[in-house]
């Protein structure tokens, strides 16, 4: 089968969903110094659940993760903004496999 996006008039589920964390984490440095970052690892966690239509629960509470990695220019926070659609991106395909696969 296949997922349909429509009005929750006429759905048969309802995806509700909230971002719950936001991180980044240091993946790569500069040689010769530590301290500083070249790439950052980006991830982003949602809390969902899916309701049928009469109100029953189908799935959830729990958790996708999404995440993607970014390199480091002179505007960290534009890079980050930048890399939220592709970590956005992987986090609604495993959430999709985590619905229509059941893992």
């Amino acid at each position: 089968g296949t997922y349909q996006i429509t009005s929750e008039d006429k759905a048969d589920a309802t995806l509700s969903g909230e971002i719950s964390r936001i991180t980044r984490t240091p993946a790569r440095s500069v040689r010769g110094n530590v301290l500083a970052t070249t790439e950052f690892n980006l991830g982003l966690t949602v809390r969902y659940s899916l309701t049928g239509r009469n109100g029953e629960h189908l799935a959830g509470p729990s958790d996708a993760y999404g995440t993607t990695s970014f390199f480091v220019s002179s505007d960290v926070t534009t890079d980050e903004r930048q890399a939220l659609p592709l970590a956005t991106e992987d986090l609604a395909s495993r959430l999709v496999t985590q619905l229509s696969e059941g893992w």
